[in-house]
């Protein structure tokens, strides 16, 4: 075993590798070294131990020497030859397979924060508070006329242009009334 400094493997590839490596322990594993057997589990094979070591090492395994230099793992080791057996090299397989997952992640989350940079996304929030800001300012520049004792003179505002009815260009009525058939908004 190394020793020295232990590197912090980030959060989100220590789950994934923990749970891809228990995954495929109760799932492949176990059917592998034990065809047709339910009664056993897959941590009698692949201890949880083992897997921790490997999810904790702090360093991507991609190789048998690197495997043996961080868990000791009896039915991964062939004691003859000193090199991986078959259900060692599944595990530096699967290993592989979720770094492979993992980097595929990376780019599309990446990719994901490119175009969102290069296309806003517009939600319903930033519509309507857009939408109801610009309302608001064009109500606000709407004066009412009031005749003196704090009551709306509707008569004069709208022979002044100044109501609702009266928009640009619109003539008064022989009532008081304008004559433009919508309101228009100043």
């Amino acid at each position: 075993m190394k020793r020295g400094k232990k590197k912090k493997a980030p959060k989100a590839q220590e789950d994934a590798v923990r749970s891809g490596l228990e995954d495929w322990r109760d799932n492949v594993l176990v059917e592998s070294y034990w065809p047709g057997t339910t009664s056993l589990s897959g941590q009698t094979i692949l201890g949880d131990d083992v897997i921790e070591r490997l999810v904790t090492c702090g360093e991507r395994i991609e190789s048998y020497q690197e495997l043996r230099r961080h868990v000791r793992w009896a039915i991964g080791h062939d004691e003859e030859t000193g090199k991986a057996t078959m259900y060692g090299e599944q595990l530096l397989t699967q290993l592989s397979e979720i770094y492979s997952k993992l980097d595929r992640d990376v780019e599309i989350v990446q990719q994901q924060i490119i175009q969102s940079r290069a296309h806003p996304t517009v939600t319903s929030s930033n519509f309507y508070s857009t939408a109801s800001t610009r309302q608001t300012r064009q109500c606000s520049s709407m004066r009412p006329v009031t005749d003196g004792m704090g009551n709306m003179d509707i008569g004069n505002s709208l022979r002044d242009g100044e109501g609702s009815q009266m928009g640009e260009g619109a003539q008064p009525t022989k009532d008081g009334r304008g004559s433009a058939s919508r309101p228009q908004w100043r």
